[in-house]
């Protein structure tokens, strides 16, 4: 394949465990893309977004363009946020308990001490809302004990008043602090990760496959330079999922196509270390077949929900991918002006999403100079000073940290 630039660029870019239609993920996405051609002093015109509200995408075109250069990206933005909101949105008793079952599953079945094997960090991000169910229940049934010792009474009515006050006190901790703590949130997330795994979250499944189709139309339709698949967060999950459905029904649909697979703080490995995810080992084995994809994962020391410092090919051990792969740890704090750096480094979520999020200065591991900027990803990877093409009048902090690049 040869290095030229691009012309033309599409993408799908899942987002991760968030509750918004794809109109609203697609017009945050326009908004840091508009920063970033501001900051890299480029053009940038972009389409009205449309908003496909049945199928739960959203799609627009981005026209950016630099001094020698010009690329037209079609953007597609799937959602699954009606799938996820009920999961933590919403006061449902039945949900919660159902989520703490399924919190607890993971302590049981030895998926808890798989994370910690390979990241503590990760397996300090699933101690969290277990420590803070615990400590919830340990004061719902401290401060109902006192009460009812309090008032006197005993027997059959003090275990009774105690049982019934405990729940409904610990439902009064999830609300607050619960939720200042994104324990709801938190809970969601596990609960909805453990439906998946086991194949119970039906509607995530139909849209999976609905997603497959729709990549088949959009991939078939024109002949783009560039294919990049987008999986931050839990859409490294979602993304594997749908295109591994479209490869079923066309075997050949990348075929001589240049792909890259990025991912973003990305969960492939919460999901493969998982017991009962049998399936979607199978999954990634079926890509790595793939000898069109290229993949990119992008790690970070201050992001706790992925697992840093780790090969996310050595744990699913299904051999290494065709084209290659390369693993990169980036630091947000050479990225971003201290002020805002430190208002992230207040929530872990915050953290999480800046991979997909503007960054205040020039640097090479920029998510939108790959959307946005007539390198192949691919080729920015290997030589992350690629990225001073887009502007070689602007100063570009190189962070030049390949941790891995392997193939077969």
């Amino acid at each position: 394949m040869s290095d030229t630039l691009v012309k033309s660029r599409l993408v799908f870019n899942f987002q991760g465990f968030e509750g918004s239609s794809s109109d609203m993920l697609l017009g945050r996405v326009n908004y840091c893309a508009q920063k970033t051609a501001d900051l890299w002093d480029i053009s940038l015109d972009v389409t009205a977004i449309k908003h496909h509200e049945h199928d739960s995408y959203s799609d627009d075109i981005l026209l950016s363009e630099g001094e020698d250069w010009a690329v037209e990206t079609r953007f597609i933005q799937p959602s699954f946020g009606d799938i996820l909101l009920p999961y933590y949105e919403r006061f449902d008793p039945k949900t919660i308990i159902s989520n703490i079952v399924k919190l607890a599953g993971f302590i049981f079945d030895g998926t808890l001490f798989k994370y910690y094997r390979y990241s503590t960090l990760f397996g300090s991000f699933l101690t969290f809302p277990i420590g803070f169910t615990a400590l919830f229940a340990g004061l719902a049934y401290y401060m109902s004990s006192f009460l009812f010792t309090f008032v006197g009474l005993s027997g059959l009515f003090y275990a009774t008043g105690v049982a019934i006050s405990s729940v409904l006190i610990f439902f009064g901790l999830y609300i607050w602090p619960g939720h200042k703590f994104y324990y709801p949130l938190s809970m969601g997330l596990w609960g909805y990760t453990r439906d998946v795994a086991a194949q119970k979250s039906i509607k995530t499944e139909t849209r999976c496959d609905a997603f497959a189709k729709l990549m088949i139309t959009e991939i078939e339709a024109k002949d783009y330079d560039e294919i990049i698949f987008v999986g931050q967060s839990f859409g490294s999950v979602w993304g594997p999922m749908a295109l591994s459905r479209a490869l079923k029904q066309r075997p050949k649909l990348l075929e001589g196509k240049r792909v890259t697979f990025i991912m973003l703080g990305g969960l492939i490995n919460m999901l493969s270390l998982m017991r009962q995810a049998d399936f979607f080992r199978e999954i990634m084995k079926q890509l790595l077949e793939v000898k069109e994809i290229f993949w990119h994962d992008f790690q970070c020391k201050d992001d706790p929900v992925h697992f840093y410092k780790t090969d996310v090919f050595e744990i699913l051990n299904l051999g290494k991918p065709p084209s290659g792969y390369q693993i990169s740890r980036v630091n947000f704090k050479h990225s971003m002006v201290l002020k805002r750096y430190r208002k992230m480094k207040k929530s872990i979520y915050d953290t999480h999403r800046q991979y997909g999020l503007y960054q205040d200065k020039c640097i090479s591991f920029d998510y939108f100079l790959r959307v946005l900027g007539p390198c192949f990803a691919q080729v920015i990877a290997n030589d992350p000073a690629k990225t001073q093409a887009i502007n070689v009048n602007k100063e570009v902090i190189i962070q030049d940290n390949v941790i891995v690049s392997g193939s077969t």
